[in-house]
């Protein structure tokens, strides 16, 4: 599924589920949505580093050890990362490979930058971010 045109935020469809946890000093955002049957959207707002990983661990780790084929990590909305964020990202990456589950990320340009840094990107499958239009 690399490089697929999957939506930024993805809403629940009919029969799909959501769930929400708050944020941590206002830092980070986690939101689960289950827009069909064996795929997961973990959607991450805000900044990803020590304070904030076990936010996204734990969404992480639970829908890794759920039925899901294909887990959507949707970092468009980051606008800080550091090297404890990435440690989440290569431990999800890790799991999901051994779990046969298709981890794809929709990136934002700040994870982008850190990524390419540590040479991590060729690791991940990616799909498209959708732009939202000016009014």
């Amino acid at each position: 599924m690399a490089n697929a045109d999957l939506p930024g935020p993805v809403p629940p469809q009919r029969g799909g589920s959501s769930s929400a946890t708050g944020p941590v000093s206002g830092a980070l955002r986690v939101r689960v949505f289950e827009p069909g049957e064996g795929v997961a959207v973990v959607q991450v707002d805000g900044e990803l580093d020590l304070a904030a990983r076990d936010l996204l661990t734990g969404p992480l780790a639970e829908q890794l050890a759920s039925a899901v084929t294909v887990l959507v990590l949707d970092l468009s909305r980051v606008t800080f990362i550091n090297s404890d964020g990435v440690a989440a990202l290569v431990e999800a990456h890790r799991v999901a490979q051994q779990r046969r589950t298709e981890l794809v990320l929709v990136s934002s340009g700040v994870v982008d930058r850190l990524l390419r840094l540590l040479d991590l990107t060729g690791r991940f499958s990616y799909a498209a971010r959708q732009e939202t239009p000016a009014r």
